[in-house]
């Protein structure tokens, strides 16, 4: 086997049907250009090996995390790619077996976020479609990223702390949704949520290990499908990923934050107060994976509600006015979080809709006056106590929970759709 090394300025040419790898054996950065004649599908194969590393899904020595990755993406990309070990020969042999694997649990050769693929066809501009001039939303709908099921206790507090009743609880709810809402503004393709990430249910080391894993899998359970992701979602309303320009994130938990590595070229609006925890000691524990957060590549655009003047907000007195235009709304319900925050969208001749996130998880749980049972309960019942004023305000007004099985429902009734339009 021979060895050349290229002196600044040189090029080496290796002769067709020659197997070859380079590297950097050296301390000291260095830049190369390499062409591949013919290149196949060499863009995507890179596109592919960047997507598992911004995700974290990569070991610091760039091996992927989860074993059954090799069958989906390096067998996919055999012809452009091989590592240097094992020998092709037991590559061969061990491939296409736990290719068969992933596809089976939905492992995809590539992440949307950074599939060149998929922005290559002209989309219509949401300025250029149907809109009234009064009326600068086209469209609302949800999108539901699978199903939960929690706790009777997390959907309403008991006498029980919530260290009891995650500890000793032997019942789970039905399942529940897990809730993205899409609105369609003339200004850009908005995201309430993003919805659960379908890694959590097919990659071992989505969560954490030791005893902070235990109490995720005490927490919750999850079923999501593989036509049950935010870019399945999109694709049903006849979007992609890269056409959605703001994703304003209610708080940072897992279910809420699922789709963050899709949205590259999105705003991402989140409350100050809301990043912020991520700080704070312990943040796993209080269910923040900031791996799967502080994604690279992503705009955050952190925001602090300020004074409002708008008495069609009350009893809310501050907020953030997305477009300036009055349509959309941040309005802060802490509580669930110390930084949650809320959507209400307004449309001329309709009933406003408000996007809670947690601060419940049933619209008819909360007219009652109950709270969940995960947060701070005094803030809960504050926040609560507001969305209810404002219920008595626009009765009309229609609560849409991230995890409430009749929101879609609510959500066709308020628009006027069918609920086979508001839901897809």
């Amino acid at each position: 086997m021979s060895q050349s090394v290229a002196q600044a300025g040189e090029t080496i040419v290796v002769p067709p049907g020659v197997r070859d790898s380079e590297g950097n054996p050296g301390l000291v950065e260095n830049q190369a250009v390499v062409e591949l004649r013919p290149a196949l599908r060499t863009r995507q194969f890179h596109e592919a090996v960047a997507s598992l590393a911004a995700a974290g899904r990569t070991t610091p020595r760039g091996a992927p995390r989860n074993p059954l990755r090799p069958g989906a993406t390096s067998w996919h990309f055999r012809h452009e790619s091989r590592v240097t070990s094992p020998p092709i020969g037991v590559q061969n042999l061990m491939l296409p077996p736990l290719r068969v694997l992933a596809r089976a649990v939905g492992l995809r050769p590539y992440y949307a976020r950074w599939d060149s693929r998929i922005h290559q066809a002209p989309r219509p501009r949401l300025e250029d479609t149907e809109m009234n001039v009064t009326d600068p939303i086209r469209r609302v709908s949800v999108v539901s990223t699978g199903q939960v099921q929690i706790r009777p206790d997390h959907v309403a507090s008991t006498w029980r702390p919530t260290a009891v009743w995650l500890l000793a609880s032997r019942t789970w709810t039905r399942p529940r949704p897990i809730n993205a809402y899409v609105i369609e503004h003339r200004d850009g393709l908005v995201l309430f949520d993003t919805g659960q990430d379908r890694a959590s249910v097919t990659e071992a080391d989505y969560f954490p290990g030791g005893l902070t894993g235990m109490l995720y899998g005490r927490l919750a359970r999850f079923d999501i499908s593989t036509q049950q992701t935010l870019t399945a979602g999109l694709d049903r309303l006849g979007y992609t990923a890269g056409d959605v320009t703001t994703a304003v994130i209610s708080h940072l938990h897992q279910d809420h934050i699922g789709g963050l590595a899709e949205l590259s070229r999105a705003d991402i609006v989140v409350s100050q107060a809301e990043w912020d925890t991520l700080s704070s000691p312990l943040p796993e524990l209080r269910g923040l994976m900031r791996r799967h957060i502080d994604l690279p590549g992503l705009r955050w655009r952190r925001i602090t509600p300020e004074p409002a003047e708008d008495p069609g907000l009350a009893p809310f007195r501050s907020g953030h006015d997305l477009f300036g235009d009055g349509s959309m709304v941040v309005l802060p319900t802490p509580g669930h979080t110390p930084g949650s925050i809320s959507l209400l969208v307004r449309r001329p001749a309709l009933p406003p809709l408000l996007m809670v996130g947690d601060v419940s998880y049933d619209a008819l749980v909360l007219e009652a006056g109950h709270v969940p049972g995960v947060g701070n309960r005094r803030h809960l019942r504050e926040a609560t106590a507001m969305v209810n004023q404002m219920r008595q305000r626009y009765p009309g007004l229609a609560i849409l929970p991230a995890h409430d099985p009749g929101a879609a429902d609510r959500l066709a009734q308020a628009t006027g759709q069918t609920p086979e339009l508001a839901a897809v």
